[in-house]
């Protein structure tokens, strides 16, 4: 079964009128995220608003992205031993600051960049990974969640399947999982259905989005180059629950405006993407419908 999640930072969280908007909405499942690690005074007051709102009904925390910078800081595959471990100690006490919410999924990035092209240094950060997945499996059984390793661009550290597969091997599928972000193939978007499937039953989650072809865009679904008609029938033919996030660029206000998005239009784009997956086929056959009518109404 696909779990629809949308991604949103944790500023947003926190402001009251996009809580009003979830309450309002059909869309309950999130991913709260964030790049640098908020104060621990900003934690305390979303945790608190995100127990309340989970207690209502009005939001599912269905998964924790873990922050991934600055990158000299936070790096749980770094050869130096101080920092990996200092990155691992960090992401601990980062998730147990939201047991209460008891989360079923943490994101993670497996590195930031640049990281080596060499085979063997690359293995070595593999092993590195691995160190660190070890040492927080203890804590993701007592949490009962799953560090899922994101698919990265670039030459970031488990930015091909081989490699994400390569780092999960031999742990509990239900604590250490693989998450494809289909926005991060970089040229070989036309790859990605093939590594859904080659992540077999180690694929707990996807992050949803579309791009050029070139580098990650965060675009909305059909606005670039992947193929969702595959990537659809690919995520439903899994077995396995998986959680689909969700996670374009919010509608953007043009610079020369000073009025806020309105949260309850950024939620429906979240909600229309989800769409655009779910009905991906259906919608290919009346564009080809469309198309056979040479564009006339």
């Amino acid at each position: 079964m696909l779990r629809y999640a949308g991604s949103f930072h944790i500023d947003m969280i926190a402001d009251k009128e996009w809580q009003e908007a979830f309450r309002k909405s059909a869309l309950k499942r999130i991913e709260l995220t964030t790049a640098a690690t908020p104060s621990k005074e900003q934690c305390r007051k979303v945790i608190n608003d995100l127990c309340t709102l989970q207690n209502n009904g009005d939001i599912e925390v269905a998964s924790l992205h873990l922050p991934y910078g600055p990158f000299d800081e936070i790096n749980p595959s770094a050869m130096d031993e101080i920092l990996r471990k200092n990155t691992v100690s960090h992401f601990a006490e980062y998730i147990c600051c939201f047991r209460d919410l008891h989360i079923p999924n943490v994101t993670i990035h497996c590195s930031g960049e640049p990281n080596e092209s060499e085979p063997e240094l690359r293995r070595r950060r593999i092993e590195q990974m691995r160190r660190s997945c070890e040492e927080m499996l203890p804590l993701l059984e007592k949490m009962k969640c799953s560090l899922n390793l994101e698919l990265l661009p670039r030459s970031c550290i488990g930015n091909c399947v081989e490699e994400l597969l390569a780092m999960v091997e031999g742990f509990p599928k239900e604590y250490i999982g693989i998450l494809l972000d289909v926005n991060h193939g970089m040229d070989r978007g036309h790859e990605i259905p093939g590594m859904l499937k080659m992540c077999g039953d180690r694929l707990t989650a996807v992050h949803i989005s579309d791009y050029d072809n070139v580098d990650e865009c965060h675009w909305n679904v059909g606005e670039g180059m992947l193929d969702w008609v595959a990537i659809s029938r690919e995520l439903k033919a899994k077995k396995q629950d998986l959680t689909v996030i969700v996670e374009v660029k919010h509608p953007a206000i043009p610079a020369h405006r000073t009025y806020k998005i309105n949260p309850a239009f950024s939620i429906l784009n979240i909600e229309r993407n989800c769409m655009k997956l779910e009905y991906a086929s259906e919608m290919q056959y009346l564009l080809e419908r469309i198309r056979q009518s040479g564009f006339t109404g």
